[in-house]
């Protein structure tokens, strides 16, 4: 499907915005790519038309939007397509700021602030119905030890990647077996950010991770939807995609998403990630709203195009998009899987519940840029060490 001349801008040139980039680029849509670092990968694509901003969220972000708005983009409106959490945070709350300059899906800025925050979805998730892990917040000392009443062992979470946080150099989950070491470690998560999730682990390797990834237009409908399947997480056990599939199995994800999303009016991407527990149950771990997911792309590379989906929709163009045929094509962070693989010794780009080629995250023949530059970029900082 060749799109129209209107163009898109993806906020955020990592993996995530690379897959944005290529799956809406192959389809006919100009892109721009805003980033404030210029050594990332969607920069180099040959679909990026590449802009530099100096940040991606917080009022520099909005000023620098409606500057492109006014000037560059006159009487284009964009689509706006973001891939950062910190972003929509930004956007959430400035959407009629933004509206006369861009063109974009997200949800009202109250359900879309509460499905953010970890503990308010896991009262959400209890009053829908929806089956999740027990969840307990901890704000200050004095609430760790309804913590240490769930049972062990725990995954520690920050209840948002919040800018203290991420400078502080922490991981975005922890597993704990020990009420000793649980204590030990919220309380230093606790001097980063007052505001830390405590969640009763899910039995179950990396492979028992689902997510159900959605398109829902404005009258809360999933438009398009994918369901896929970890196969290795960076770190393991509590790290991020290293390698994912389609999963034909748990198509029942679908519904049982897009009727959480529509309660509490999500439109634009979303995502839902689930852990299957040794009963067989799937288990809601947490949402993202207002953005693309970081293996997005898996989707298209399985035949749905949720940016396509997304850019259409926005575009008044909903009723137009087509899935493709079903495949079963892996996407693969290849550095991130090369080390999950290695810790859990085992050969890396194998598994044995998954079929059909892979597909790198970052090397395309047909658009080996963003890969050049990386290994250029290295090469250079190798010979300057030496």
């Amino acid at each position: 499907m060749k799109a129209g001349r209107v163009p898109a801008l993806v906020l955020g040139g990592g993996l995530n915005g690379l897959g944005i980039v290529r799956s809406l680029g192959a389809a006919g849509v100009p892109v721009y790519v805003a980033e404030s670092r210029r050594d990332d990968p969607a920069l180099s694509s040959r679909y990026a038309r590449p802009l530099y901003l100096p940040a991606l969220h917080g009022e520099t972000l909005l000023a620098e939007l409606e500057r492109l708005g006014a000037e560059r983009f006159s009487g284009n409106r964009p689509v706006l397509v973001l891939t950062q959490e910190q972003s929509v945070r930004t956007l959430g709350s400035a959407q009629e700021r933004l509206q006369p300059f861009y063109r974009f899906l997200l949800p009202p800025s109250a359900p879309l602030d509460a499905l953010m925050r970890k503990p308010d979805f896991s009262a959400m998730a209890a009053a829908a119905g929806l089956p999740a892990p027990a969840t307990v917040r901890v704000c200050r000392g004095e609430d760790i030890e309804a913590a240490l009443a769930l049972r062990f062992p725990l995954v520690l979470k920050p209840a948002w990647h919040a800018p203290s946080y991420v400078r502080a150099g922490l991981a975005k989950a922890y597993r704990v077996d020990t009420p000793a070491a649980a204590h030990e470690r919220i309380e230093t998560m606790l001097r980063a950010l007052p505001d830390v999730v405590v969640q009763e682990w899910v039995e179950g390797g990396d492979d028992a991770i689902y997510f159900c990834l959605q398109h829902l237009n404005t009258a809360g409908q999933s438009v398009a939807s994918f369901v896929g399947r970890k196969l290795r997480s960076w770190p393991p056990r509590v790290g991020g995609t290293a390698a994912c599939t389609s999963a034909p199995q748990a198509q029942a994800l679908i519904e049982r998403t897009a009727r959480f999303f529509a309660r509490h009016q999500v439109q634009g991407l979303a995502g839902m990630e689930y852990k299957q527990n040794e009963q067989g149950e799937y288990l809601a771990i947490e949402p993202t709203v207002g953005r693309s997911d970081y293996q997005e792309e898996v989707a298209t590379l399985n035949g749905v195009n949720l940016p396509l989906a997304y850019y259409l929709d926005a575009l008044g163009q909903g009723g137009e998009y087509r899935s493709g045929a079903n495949r079963s094509v892996v996407w693969m962070d290849t550095e991130s899987e090369q080390r999950a693989a290695q810790a859990q010794g085992r050969p890396a780009g194998r598994w044995p519940q998954a079929h059909g080629p892979m597909r790198s995250a970052l090397w395309r023949a047909r658009d080996p840029m963003p890969w050049l530059a990386q290994r250029a970029r290295r090469l250079t900082a190798r010979l300057g060490r030496s």
